[in-house]
């Protein structure tokens, strides 16, 4: 496949994700096309991304990729200092972070680098790996068209999470405002009973014989805050009620109009 085929095939994967690009896909195209793991690591070293080409996962690297999701010890510290395109990394040295036994692995293998730049910011890091053939100047052309992109789809992903904790800290200051201070102070009792509970389940009755409240007061609070999509409940007779907080902003909402 052709350079200019390789883009453009980059740039259709690109074109057909609905709403944000998934990063395990592009890790697997670029796996593909330059023949070596791929690995996106975000500004904290998080692993957004990754495809491997040569070998099968061993032990230690399933718990990297899939459980801590983000590579040991400094290395992502000495990732951020990397400022430009390497290929076929010359001084490795600090990346063995590894075990003995993968550290060797990691020593006999090609390494290619690429800053992810996106807003003006170090977004995140390519990283490449393979043994074999070292990465010619196609493979590094190809390697900072993707950077370019993928900091795009990290920077869309990042504003969209702002976005998206916007709308709902601003969903919850709506509903905790339709109450009554009556209606507050239940909620408050509630959101306090809720965070000891085990199970999320709390008894009305109790929290009015706790805090001098009527029952009507807490289901109203209930209600109302239902309502408004920040909680869900679910009557269990006589155990009492079972209370899921949907929107991770209302407590906060609550505690703060609550002492002001």
């Amino acid at each position: 496949m052709k350079l200019l085929d390789k883009v453009q095939e980059l740039g259709q994967l690109l074109r057909t994700s609905n709403d944000q690009v998934d990063f395990h896909d592009v890790a697997d195209f670029l796996s593909k096309v330059i023949a070596c793991n791929v690995y996106i690591v975000g500004r904290k070293g998080k692993i957004l991304g990754y495809a491997v080409q040569e070998h099968s996962l061993t032990e230690e690297w399933m718990n990297i990729l899939t459980r801590e999701e983000r590579f040991p010890g400094d290395f992502n510290k000495h990732l951020s200092r990397v400022d430009q395109t390497v290929m076929n990394l010359q001084d490795k040295q600090p990346f063995y972070v590894f075990s003995p036994e993968e550290n060797e692995s990691f020593r006999s293998k090609y390494i290619g680098i690429t800053p992810i730049i996106g807003s003006r910011d170090r977004q995140g890091t390519l990283v490449f790996a393979r043994t074999g053939e070292p990465f010619d100047e196609e493979d590094m052309i190809l390697a900072e068209y993707s950077a370019t992109i993928v900091a795009l789809e990290v920077v869309h992903a990042r504003q969209q999470r702002k976005d998206d904790e916007g709308r709902l800290r601003s969903l919850a200051h709506l509903a905790v405002e339709s109450l009554s201070f009556s209606e507050l102070q239940a909620a408050k009792y509630l959101m306090d009973a809720v965070s000891v509970s085990s199970d999320g389940i709390v008894v009305s009755s109790q929290i009015a014989d706790e805090h001098g409240v009527t029952r009507s007061v807490i289901v109203n609070s209930i209600r109302k805050l239902e309502s408004a999509g920040t909680i869900e409940s679910r009557s269990l007779g006589m155990k009492g009620t079972h209370l899921r907080v949907l929107n991770p902003y209302v407590e906060e909402e609550i505690t703060r109009q609550f002492e002001r």
